[in-house]
């Protein structure tokens, strides 16, 4: 177990969406199978909390979990909150729109 699993994770007044959200992230990225190399590179930033892959102890897979302390990264993708990553996710709204409206940034090379 991961000490920043986000299945755990609980941010503010949005825990239930939050949690719900970064699970359903966490679905996804196991099914991915092994960490892509690009990934020790990347982070995603959603309502001021970064998260990297990480991982699996197997090696079969990775997980989402928080950006360890002292951890940089080369690229962030930044989300506004996690109501607009949930959007982006479900195809809600498109990157291109998240990013002209300020909800979408990225940080670094």
């Amino acid at each position: 177990e991961y000490p920043g699993d986000l299945g755990t994770l609980a941010m503010g007044d949005q825990s239930s969406v939050n949690s719900t959200l970064l699970s359903q992230l966490n679905d996804v990225v196991q099914r991915l199978g092994p960490m892509p190399e690009v990934a020790e590179r990347l982070a995603l930033e959603v309502a001021g909390e970064r998260f990297v892959l990480a991982a699996s102890p197997s090696a079969s897979s990775c997980r989402v979990v928080r950006q360890p302390e002292g951890q940089e990264s080369d690229c962030t993708v930044v989300i506004r909150s996690a109501s607009d990553c949930w959007a982006l996710a479900h195809g809600h709204i498109s990157p291109q729109q998240a990013y002209a409206q300020g909800r979408l940034s990225v940080r670094g090379n």
